[in-house]
């Protein structure tokens, strides 16, 4: 599972909202589809929930939208 989840990880953490960076992960999705679909989408789901969760704390997009405004 680890080879699994690592890579996801790694496309997420680094995508942002952009739509080339989407693309990628439903890219990415289709592949890892053919070989455990169902034990992937409970991790990201674990995943989203934990981002979710941090991103309360420290919020990138607030972030970056505060220095817009100086």
């Amino acid at each position: 599972m680890k080879m699994l989840y690592l890579p996801m990880m790694d496309i997420l953490m680094k995508s942002t909202m952009r739509n080339r960076d989407w693309a990628k992960i439903i890219g990415q999705l289709y592949v890892y589809s053919r070989i455990g679909f169902y034990q992937i989408s409970i991790d990201l789901s674990v995943f989203m929930v934990q981002n979710v969760y941090t991103n309360s704390l420290t919020d990138p997009y607030m972030e970056s939208y505060d220095k817009t405004k100086l």
